[in-house]
């Protein structure tokens, strides 16, 4: 199975890995919005491992399954973006959902809404890196 090389796909899985899945809590009484990280996981591949093929354009450009730890209490919806900053044509968008439930403690490709990727299509669009 091909697989990307390691300093690459460090890069995406690093990105991943800080995806912002952003728990979203509104006090009422000061109407402030709190943002609290949270730790997200993937079946899909192991911390630190190079990222199969089949979630790359190269493969079957499937998204990853993630899920992540309770976020705080009041949580009522999640935001996820998936973005490469170091793309040499500058910030890459691979995934936007939203609107993702506030209960949910993972993703599949079809959770929440699905935004528009740099390639201007909704849904997930894997990592293409170039040869090299």
């Amino acid at each position: 199975m091909k697989i990307y090389k390691k300093s690459i796909m460090k890069k995406i899985l690093f990105i991943i890995l800080i995806l912002i899945i952003s728990a979203c809590t509104s006090n009422a009484q000061s109407n402030e919005v709190n943002s609290t990280p949270l730790k997200i996981t993937s079946p899909s591949f192991a911390d630190g491992e190079a990222i199969p093929v089949d979630y790359s354009c190269d493969g079957n450009n499937i998204n990853p399954a993630l899920s992540w730890e309770e976020p705080p209490a009041g949580t009522k919806s999640f935001a996820l973006i998936m973005d490469d900053p170091d793309s040499p044509s500058g910030h890459f968008l691979h995934w936007l959902v939203y609107d993702i439930p506030g209960d949910a403690r993972s993703i599949s490709g079809r959770s929440g809404k699905q935004g528009l990727n740099s390639w201007s299509r909704p849904g997930y669009g894997g990592p293409c890196p170039g040869s090299g």
